[in-house]
């Protein structure tokens, strides 16, 4: 309404336009099929096919989402164990154990079918997570055979861990009509802490490439140099921190801190840095009414280097099921407090001396800690109160595919 061209390119399922993120957006690329996942060399592509149809005198808002920083740990570039699908001794295909998600398309007459797989390479890793291993057809059965974690004949499990490889399942076919149907799954190599660690960091290295190629292209466009970039995140990740590899389950730190970058030429003095924790907005930044406002908050002044006069408390919260347990946190200042709903269980952190948060200082004696315990327990209760039963937004009912539900459990998102 005020002018400006608006256009997103995203590149996970969960942000598909039926999922409504496509609001307020005149373009919304989400034209992939790669089991859920675009990888940032695509998303770049489209990016750039996006901003440059815009002329460099038209105001222009794009959000472009990378999400290769993410499990599955499959960083581009790396060897991953390559699999035989083997069906009564014939081979139908060969996937990858990189968990990006795998579909083999199957022709099975009537009766019981052996689908093996088998290592490619001999010196391939045969400790491999099968997850959402399954047949989407009501004529067709799968149990499991030799090489799994559970006893043969058992039902696939959400996930299922090969003890050796090769390993097979069943598939039997009811009627007297052959089937033309996909088996699906997803399948990785089961790593060390250490080892995400290193395929985490080759992700966010290939982000950052690409990035740096979305910047350079802009620059040679002419757009950069009166175009405002912010770069953040949604969440951290648990890379055996606290005991979690993966988020969801924890508020700690290291899945609730994350970065926020700001370049604005002209509008911002270059190198500031400032440590507050924001809930931002850049619509003042660019002088633009906020139309509703909402929970963000104006940071512009600390962009040119002022400090924020009263930086509000922070409210993070987990949930059952999708998290193991209903976790509450607040952050005021360098203290954080975080407790468990229904539970005794509490934690308390100063992060400036102690920003790994492992030295949980929590006490109900009436000492200086006892005493800040109650005071942020307080402010939680009420952030608690006023936050209770809010979506911020109005809700609407959509239809869900067994495909949309068999993606969300994969990544996480059901359970």
């Amino acid at each position: 309404d005020r002018g400006w061209k608006t256009g997103a390119v995203v590149s996970l399922g969960v942000l598909k336009a039926k999922f409504g993120l496509d609001q307020g957006f005149e373009q919304y690329d989400d034209a992939f099929d790669r089991q859920w996942h675009r990888p940032g060399g695509e998303v770049t592509d489209a990016a750039l096919r996006l901003v440059n149809q815009w002329g460099s005198d038209e105001r222009f808002f794009a959000f472009v989402h990378y999400s290769d920083p993410h499990s599955p740990y499959a960083p581009p570039g790396l060897e991953y164990t390559d699999l035989r699908v083997v069906v009564d001794d014939q081979q139908v295909g060969t996937v990858s154990a990189n968990g990006l998600g795998s579909i083999v398309p199957l022709k099975l007459t009537p009766g019981t079918h052996e689908i093996r797989f088998e290592a490619a390479d001999d010196g391939a890793s045969h400790r491999l997570n099968f997850e959402q291993l399954k047949i989407r057809n009501r004529r067709v059965s799968l149990t499991l055979g030799t090489g799994w974690n559970l006893p043969p004949k058992s039902k696939p499990e959400k996930q299922n861990r090969t003890v050796e490889l090769p390993a097979s399942v069943w598939a039997t076919v009811d009627g007297v009509d052959s089937v033309e149907v996909d088996l699906r799954f997803f399948v990785d190599e089961r790593l060390t802490a250490a080892q995400i660690r290193e395929r985490y960091l080759l992700e966010v290295e290939y982000v950052d490439r690409e990035v740096g190629r979305l910047l350079g292209s802009l620059e040679e466009s002419g757009h950069l140099s009166n175009t405002a970039v912010v770069l953040t995140s949604d969440h951290g990740e648990g890379l055996g921190d606290h005991g979690l590899v993966g988020h969801i389950h924890q508020l700690y730190d290291t899945l609730i801190r994350v970065p926020l970058v700001v370049v604005a030429p002209g509008l911002m003095r270059p190198g500031t840095v400032s440590r507050a924790q924001v809930r931002p907005t850049v619509l003042a930044l660019l002088g633009v009414d906020d139309p509703a406002p909402g929970d963000g908050v104006d940071f512009g002044s600390s962009l040119v280097g002022a400090e924020f006069e009263s930086i509000p408390p922070h409210f993070a919260m987990t949930f059952r099921p999708l998290a193991r347990a209903d976790l509450r946190a607040v952050v005021m200042g360098r203290h954080k407090l975080i407790r468990e709903v229904g539970s005794d269980r509490a934690e308390l952190y100063d992060l400036e001396v102690d920003p790994g948060e492992l030295d949980n200082l929590f006490t109900t004696e009436g000492n200086a800690n006892g005493m800040l315990a109650v005071t942020l327990t307080r402010h939680l209760d009420e952030l608690m109160a006023q936050f209770e039963g809010q979506t911020g937004f109005e809700a609407r009912e959509g239809e869900l595919d067994e495909e949309d539900l068999e993606q969300l459990r994969a990544l996480g998102y059901l359970q």
